[in-house]
């Protein structure tokens, strides 16, 4: 997962780099700006910081997160899902926006399970402590950011919330950012 992050962190750099006329004109919503924020803050972040608690959580809490074939599947929902998204709304294809998603919730909703279920355990052993409280908060913020995102896609597509876009996008972005 770490190295997919990196091959992101990159390719979000240049995605910006790409991005940069529109955003220096203050347009902030368009197929390159969303792409690009989508790449870094999905495809390189979320899949960091899921590859590193894989790793740090069985040191902080004493507990597996998940078995080794639930990590595996949701790293490559987690990746395909944020490349996907990614790409989809870079180009408009509504099939990749809507595939990525589905990627991005399911393999996040494992991550989500399996860090609940890890902190649970060590609760009751005794060993989760404020790092793994810490966890557990992160991975509840994760599961209200994919949710408030779940929502937005299937707004975008078949819009049924009477709300100002860029209103439900600075929510979303916020509640990102603050994750």
């Amino acid at each position: 997962m770490l190295l997919a992050a990196a091959v992101a962190q990159v390719a979000g750099a240049v995605a910006l780099v790409a991005a940069a006329p529109n955003l220096a004109r203050g347009v902030s919503y368009g197929p390159a700006q969303l792409g690009a924020v989508h790449l870094v803050g999905l495809a390189f972040l979320t899949v960091a910081i899921a590859g590193a608690l894989q790793q740090l959580v069985p040191v902080l809490m004493r507990r597996r997160v998940g078995g080794t074939a639930r990590s595996a599947v949701s790293a490559v929902a987690l990746t395909a899902g944020a490349w996907s998204l990614s790409l989809g709304l870079w180009s408009g294809r509504e099939t990749a926006i809507g595939a990525g998603g589905a990627l991005l919730v399911a393999g996040g909703a494992i991550l989500v399970a399996d860090l609940v279920l890890a902190a649970l355990g060590a609760a009751r052993g005794g060993t989760l402590g404020p790092s793994g409280a810490g966890v557990l908060a992160s991975a509840l913020w994760l599961a209200m950011v994919l949710a408030i995102g779940t929502v937005m896609a299937a707004n975008r597509i078949h819009p049924f919330l009477e709300v100002d876009r860029m209103r439900l996008v600075g929510a979303h972005a916020a509640v990102a950012v603050i994750g």
